[in-house]
């Protein structure tokens, strides 16, 4: 639940730190929580609905959804995947995980991508531990926001930008 709707068995397998995982995968299909694997290889493990992989996944408790999205962001390739497992697994506002996404929203809005690059950037802004750097990362989020004509994402930040110290940004 932690790695996605589906993932490669050979990965879920190490995440869980199994052995052997062909047993426990087929209990967990023959109670319904996992649908039937297709063919091919490696092996796709998947749920049958989102709701009972959320399920699954909020029924983890915190401490070892935290652990176990720790661990899955040393195992996935994609540098999205990984920001998103260690945003997940956060406990309180971390500086070097904001400049991270800082330096991911950068790069998407370099290639133009701006739903990611403004979500990066408002996440980067929840991980800032200093308020002067929470809010530079708001109010550029926001600007891209309007920039690229999405002033209703923009106005969610309303009351958040109305509590700061005028500035000139």
């Amino acid at each position: 639940a932690v790695l996605g709707m589906h993932s490669p068995l050979p990965q879920v397998a190490t995440l869980a730190g199994l052995d052997e995982p062909l047993s426990p995968l087929d209990e967990a299909t023959a109670a319904g929580l996992l649908a039937e694997p297709g063919p091919g290889t490696p092996i796709t493990v998947a749920f049958p609905h989102p709701l009972v992989r959320s399920a699954v996944h909020d029924s983890l408790g915190v401490a070892r959804r935290s652990a176990l999205h720790t661990a899955a962001a040393t195992l996935v390739a994609d540098p999205a995947a990984v920001l998103r497992h260690r945003v997940a697994a956060a406990t309180v506002p971390d500086d070097a995980l904001a400049a991270d996404l800082e330096t991911f929203a950068r790069s998407e809005a370099d290639r133009q991508a701006w739903p990611a690059a403004t979500a990066s950037l408002v996440e980067a802004a929840r991980q800032s531990p200093a308020p002067p750097d929470r809010q530079r990362r708001v109010l550029e989020a926001v600007t891209w926001m309007l920039h690229n004509g999405d002033a209703a994402s923009a106005a969610e930040h309303r009351g958040e930008i109305a509590g700061y110290a005028p500035g000139a940004q």
